[in-house]
């Protein structure tokens, strides 16, 4: 026992000298192993804060909400054909469709590809036909002005609410409610502005134009060569 405690003092000695003599390296591992601590806490807490943020940007991209696409397989292709879904087949989900809580479309066409005009400026921006119920499935709610409405759909209103990029992109005003844009060579008149959702993955969320989907198909025509998508959310108790 005594001879333990022997060596341990000795040795704790030998150390203690040791550190005396390289001083300025025993500062420097000192600092090295904190600095080191410190960069791995600061990543984890950066990695947290992302990984919240991202998660945060999710919940508002609506998870609960299916998809429902047309899928053409390569050998449909390759002999012409082309699996769709019309605005007519949404019209006819929407009227027998009673487990949903919420159904709604969104209609993309070539006619509209070309982006958005206002005054000398232009800005080939996602120009997408939808209605009301989009609003309730995708949170998408107005910092100025209103959404689309039931009535805007059935009178097949021109009117246009945007993301707020678009006032930039185009140079309109502030407030730009009542104002003019040019798509698809028609004129729509700005009803409400969305709130601001930010970029996610470097893609810009505040960058698009939604416009009645009535009005989108029937500026498409009948030989349209529109793209529609019909998003759902069940009830609870489905």
């Amino acid at each position: 026992m005594f001879k333990s405690a022997i060596a341990i003092m000795e040795g704790t000695k030998a150390a203690l000298m040791a550190i005396k003599a390289n001083a300025m390296r025993s500062a420097l591992t000192c600092l090295g192993i904190i600095i080191g601590v410190a960069a791995v806490i600061t990543v984890v807490a950066v990695m947290q804060g992302f990984t919240k943020q991202i998660n945060d940007q999710l919940a508002d991209m609506a998870p609960d909400v299916t998809t429902i696409k047309p899928f053409t397989s390569i050998e449909q292709e390759m002999v012409g054909k082309n699996a769709k879904l019309t605005y007519n087949d949404f019209l006819a989900l929407k009227a027998r469709v009673k487990e949903a809580e919420t159904l709604t479309a969104l209609m993309f066409t070539w006619r509209f590809s070309g982006g958005a005009e206002y005054g000398n400026k232009s800005h080939s921006s996602r120009v997408m036909g939808t209605e009301q119920d989009y609003q309730k499935a995708y949170r998408t709610f107005p910092e100025l002005g209103r959404f689309i409405r039931a009535e805007d759909d059935e009178k097949r209103r021109r009117v246009a609410f945007i993301g707020p990029s678009i006032i930039e992109k185009l140079n309109l005003p502030k407030n730009p409610v009542g104002e003019y844009i040019k798509l698809g060579g028609e004129w729509f008149r700005i009803i409400g502005v969305a709130e601001k959702q930010g970029s996610l993955l470097g893609f810009d969320q505040d960058d698009y134009i939604n416009i009645p989907i009535s009005t989108m198909s029937a500026l498409e025509g009948p030989s349209s060569s529109s793209n529609v998508q019909i998003m759902f959310r069940l009830k609870e108790d489905s």
